[in-house]
C-alpha cells in the first residue's frame, strides 16, 4: 500500500538522519508504531511475549553464570562427583524454567489458533451419540504475527538455555528482535545470533547498500507478482477438478505448486564483503 512505502521512506531518512547510537531505537518506535497501527487491541499478548522472553533468558543465563562460579569457588574442595550432582540439580533447574517459559508462550498461541477448532470436533464427536457438549469459545481473532515472533522469541530462549547466545541485558534491544515490521507478518523467523547484531549496530548510509537492498526488493517483487502469483491459477485450477486431468498435469501442477511456496517464501541473503563489514564496524 501506499502508506506503507510512505512509513516505510521516513523511517529510513530518520534512520539516517539522526544520530548513530539512535538507530536501533528508531526501528524499534518505527516497529510498534506500525504494530500498534494494525494491531492495537491485541499489542498485550506481543508485550507479554517480550517480558517473559526476556525475563525468562535473564534468569537462564544467571543459573548458568552462578552454577560456573559455584563450581570454580569450589574446585579444590567438591569431589568430581560433587560437582557433577551440582551441576545436574542446576541444569534441571535450567530445564525446568525452559520448558515453563516455552509452554506458557506456546499454550496461548494454541489457545488463540487451535481452540475453537478443538471445541467445534469435541461437540461433533459427542453429537454422533447423541450427546450435547459445548466448551465454548474463545472470541479473539488471532493476533498479527503471533506464530512467527512467538516461534522466533522461543527459538531464543532456547539458544539461551543452550549458551549458544548470551541474555540481552537490554529489554529494548530485545522488544526490537521480536517486534522488527518487516518480517512479524510473515516472517522469516530469525535465529538470533543472525538477527540481532545487525539490528543494534550503527550503520552509516551507503548508496551501494541501498542500490542492492532496492535490487533485492525489486527480485522479490518478481518472484511474488510474476511467479508465485501466476503460478496459483494453475495450480486452483487442477486442484479443483482433479478427477478431469491426467496423472502427468497432476504432478506437473504438485511441481508448479512447490515452485510457487518457494517463490513466495524464499529469501535473497545480503553478502557484505570484508571490507565493506570492516569499514562499518570501524
Amino acid at each position: 500500500s501506499f502508506s506503507f512505502y510512505l512509513f516505510v521512506l521516513v523511517l529510513l531518512v530518520l534512520y539516517y538522519r539522526l544520530p548513530r547510537k539512535c538507530q536501533w531505537g528508531i526501528l524499534l518506535i518505527g516497529s510498534y508504531v506500525f504494530y500498534l497501527t494494525v494491531c492495537l487491541k491485541y499489542v498485550g499478548f506481543l508485550l507479554f511475549t517480550t517480558l517473559t522472553t526476556y525475563l525468562g533468558a535473564r534468569a537462564l543465563d544467571q543459573i548458568s553464570a552462578r552454577t560456573k562460579e559455584t563450581v570454580r569457588q569450589n574446585r579444590d574442595t567438591w569431589s568430581s562427583d560433587e560437582r557433577k550432582q551440582y551441576k545436574k540439580r542446576a541444569g534441571a533447574r535450567k530445564k525446568r524454567l525452559m520448558v515453563a517459559i516455552l509452554l506458557l508462550n506456546f499454550g496461548i498461541l494454541a489457545i488463540l489458533k487451535y481452540y475453537n477448532f478443538f471445541s467445534e470436533s469435541i461437540a461433533g464427536l459427542f453429537a454422533r451419540f447423541g450427546l450435547t457438549v459445548s466448551l465454548g469459545k474463545v472470541g479473539l481473532l488471532l493476533p498479527l504475527g503471533i506464530s512467527f515472533y512467538t516461534f522466533q522469541s522461543m527459538g531464543y530462549v532456547i539458544d539461551v538455555y543452550r549458551e549458544k547466545a548470551p541474555a540481552e541485558r537490554n529489554l529494548g534491544k530485545l522488544a526490537l528482535f521480536v517486534s522488527f515490521f518487516p518480517q512479524i507478518i510473515q516472517g522469516p523467523i530469525a535465529i538470533y545470533s543472525d538477527l540481532a547484531e545487525q539490528l543494534s549496530t550503527p550503520h552509516d548510509f551507503r548508496f551501494d547498500n541501498l542500490r542492492h537492498g532496492a535490487e533485492l526488493v525489486l527480485w522479490g517483487f518478481f518472484k511474488k507478482l510474476v511467479i508465485a502469483d501466476r503460478a496459483v491459477g494453475m495450480i486452483q485450477t487442477v486442484a479443483g477438478n482433479y478427477a478431469s486431468y491426467s496423472g502427468t498435469y497432476i504432478l506437473l501442477a504438485a511441481v508448479v505448486y512447490a515452485l510457487q511456496l518457494y517463490a513466495d517464501f524464499s529469501l535473497s541473503l545480503i553478502h557484505i564483503s570484508e571490507p565493506t563489514r570492516q569499514a562499518e564496524i570501524s
